[in-house]
């Protein structure tokens, strides 16, 4: 009934509530927002360094086993997110080529026509 002094205590609340909070889920999107920027800014190099950083950091920082989970569930989903964005444009792919079936990039038609300058000196012939 009335413990610790005649004050009823609150109950306490369950793992779930603990975890699902604006300020955690806000947090959550922080980190995924991270890590796909680095992605988006350093190609998949960057998304390698940032999961790695945010994996060590939750490591250290995080002491309670089911937000460590989310968080962990977080940053695999951002660096897989980040990895496909990074599939999609090849120049942020670092040397990943394009998907399978994917056309191959066309070269400006003017290059495929243009001959090579003969050396000075030399007439070509027609």
């Amino acid at each position: 009934m009335a413990a610790c002094g005649g004050r009823d205590t609150p109950a306490m609340p369950t793992t779930v509530a603990l975890i699902v909070t604006a300020s955690i889920l806000a947090y959550q999107v922080v980190i995924a927002s991270l890590v796909v920027c680095a992605g988006v800014i350093f190609g998949r190099t960057g998304t390698k360094w940032a999961a790695i950083i945010a994996a060590l950091w939750t490591l250290t920082h995080v002491i309670f086993p089911p937000l460590m989970c989310l968080q962990f569930v977080t940053i695999g989903g951002a660096t897989a997110l980040s990895f496909a964005l990074a599939g999609r444009h090849p120049s942020k792919g670092d040397g990943v080529r394009a998907a399978p079936g994917s056309p191959p990039p066309q070269s400006s038609p003017r290059a495929a026509d243009a001959r090579p300058e003969p050396p000075p000196g030399r007439e070509e012939a027609r």
